[in-house]
């Protein structure tokens, strides 16, 4: 003969909650719960292998064992793609710095060729925001930069040996 749960404590017991909270599933959530006396309030009785399955029925995970393997499957492929995405990510903002550092090396030198003094810290945080902005036409225009460079420090180091005394 199957086992019967035939009181409130017995069936909060059977599933570790309190009585309380089995009453209130009753009521909310169609907790399988028998009364004999056809809604009195008093009786109750309940069947182990019916509140099993309505335990499981609550449990979306246990109904599609094969839906949720699938789910971890894509999920798995999910953080397989973003961490591809991540360290391509990485390598891009690391090109971009490495352009920053160099274009802000250039920037330095052609400080101390031009009449002007150096720029503040904040000035100098602007412009290397204002080059990852524009490194796109930094890149087209890098080589005549270079020139141009170039070009302004022979005539400054001209300037100089000129200018200094040995060379009277």
């Amino acid at each position: 003969m199957e086992r019967i749960l035939t009181s409130w404590k017995e069936i909060a017991q059977y599933v570790g909650k309190g009585v309380r909270t089995v009453q209130r599933w009753e009521r909310d959530i169609e907790f399988p719960v028998r009364r004999p006396n056809h809604g009195s309030r008093g009786v109750v009785l309940a069947l182990p292998e019916e509140i099993d399955a309505w335990v499981h029925a609550q449990n979306p995970a246990s109904q599609n064992n094969g839906s949720s393997e699938s789910e971890i499957a894509r999920l798995r492929k999910d953080v397989t793609e973003l961490w591809a995405e991540n360290h391509s990510l990485r390598q891009e903002l690391e090109a971009a710095q490495r352009t920053v550092r160099a274009n802000a090396a250039l920037h330095l030198d052609l400080d101390c060729v031009s009449a002007t003094p150096t720029r503040s810290y904040g000035d100098f945080l602007a412009y290397c925001d204002h080059l990852l902005r524009t490194s796109a036409l930094l890149q087209q225009q890098y080589g005549e930069t270079i020139e141009r460079s170039k070009e302004l420090c022979f005539l400054l180091k001209k300037r100089t040996t000129h200018n200094s005394p040995s060379a009277s």
